[in-house]
């Protein structure tokens, strides 16, 4: 009996307050009140932001929109950390970025990357809207349904496209060498693919990884077997551009290569850590990792472990260098925060961001740019040509 007068009592509690919070925020007086009471707070900031908000509310001419204005002031906060990894994510963009983890994505089959700081057009996927519309690697991004962009708005720009809701259609202002084009393309359901498995000449294993999304475990696993069944007598690992992805995924996936040991040490600010370790079981061929540039943060995790213990011998450039981990904090409204919350280190006890990992043998791509999707596999690809030499040496 006392339990459950404990609990009306509780539920009587809540209605109330929430009746008076209802009644301050709705009424002209309620409003005036509940301002006053936030601006006596002792929190500068909540004593400011509400002032401001009455001001606004009682004084501007123009329409009001309190979620853009949110939205706006949540941003504008958070970017003044200075972090390039911690932001603010609208539920919009939130919501591309858990899909952009998944199976499978709402977009048109493009991928980009920023050079001289416009948006270049690095892959772009097979049976994909992009492709039947006639997109190519090495295109620059202009427009997005007629604004512009640039390598300063670069998230901006992919998010006006993956914000496009799936059967409607965007259009691409491109610049192709001094020729500029207009392509409509419909945003569709496209099936990403992390890894990419072949027996090279040489009866050398391949597999790629696009990156570490939240279900590749088993894919990688299979590919892994796969390459087995067919008596490879080596494997080629190729993380190049892989952009990262969830920090358990790596840790599985790299935990399926590597012997017994240290896989990665995360640090949080109070100074508590933990150690990700693999167990015994390994892959016993002698293997080379293709990394560039664009090779960052998870796929730095596996490299950098592969390397320590020489599983592997890195081929091509040295690695982006984000040694970084992010926490996500939902606000239960869609959007979130994505906030730099430790250091992951190598097992070495390195931590290498702002820094990257060298290759053991350099190899640059002739042009400068990263490796395109269509020249993958073919004599074109010294990185990959090299790794090949490397491989059928031993």
């Amino acid at each position: 009996m006392k339990k459950k007068l404990i609990l009306l009592t509780a539920i009587i509690t809540a209605v109330v307050m929430i009746i008076i919070t209802t009644c301050f925020y709705i009424t002209p007086v309620g409003k005036v009140v509940y301002y006053k009471l936030l601006s006596l707070t002792d929190d500068v900031t909540l004593s400011k932001l509400a002032k401001a908000e009455y001001i606004i509310d009682r004084e501007f001419m123009g329409e009001i929109d309190k979620n853009t204005l949110t939205d706006s002031a949540l941003s504008g906060y958070v970017s003044a950390l200075g972090d390039p990894y911690t932001g603010y994510l609208s539920a919009n963009v939130y919501r591309n970025m858990t899909e952009s983890m998944e199976g499978s994505y709402r977009g048109i089959g493009i991928a980009c990357t920023i050079k001289d700081k416009q948006i270049v057009i690095k892959e772009v996927t097979e049976q994909s809207p992009a492709k039947n519309a006639g997109l190519e690697v090495g295109d620059i991004i202009l427009s997005v349904n007629g604004k512009k962009y640039n390598g300063d708005t670069f998230s901006d720009a992919l998010s006006a496209i993956k914000s496009t809701k799936e059967g409607k259609s965007v259009i691409l202002g491109i610049k192709r060498g001094e020729e500029t084009l207009e392509k409509e393309i419909k945003i569709s359901r496209i099936s990403r693919g992390y890894v990419e498995e072949k027996i090279l000449d040489g009866n050398i294993g391949y597999i790629r990884i696009k990156t570490f999304g939240t279900d590749i475990a088993e894919d990688f696993e299979k590919a892994i077997k796969s390459i087995h069944d067919k008596k490879a007598e080596s494997l080629i690992i190729d993380l190049r551009s892989n952009p990262g992805g969830s920090l358990e995924s790596v840790v599985v996936t790299t935990d399926l290569l590597l012997g017994e040991g240290i896989i990665t040490t995360v640090k949080a600010k109070d100074g508590d850590k933990e150690e990700y370790k693999s167990d015994k079981n390994e892959v016993d061929l002698p293997m080379c990792v293709l990394i560039n540039s664009e090779s960052a943060s998870a796929s730095e995790i596996m490299a950098g472990a592969l390397k320590h213990y020489k599983k592997a011998t890195l081929v091509g450039e040295k690695t982006f260098g984000k040694g970084v981990v992010q926490a996500i904090y939902e606000f239960g409204d869609g959007s979130a925060l994505k906030l730099t919350v430790a250091k992951y280190f190598t097992p070495s006890g390195e931590c290498i961001d702002g820094v990257g990992i060298s290759p053991d043998i350099e190899v640059l791509m002739p042009d400068g740019m990263p490796v395109a999707e269509e020249k993958i596999l073919t004599e074109e690809d010294v990185q990959l040509q090299r790794a090949k030499e490397i491989l059928m040496k031993k």
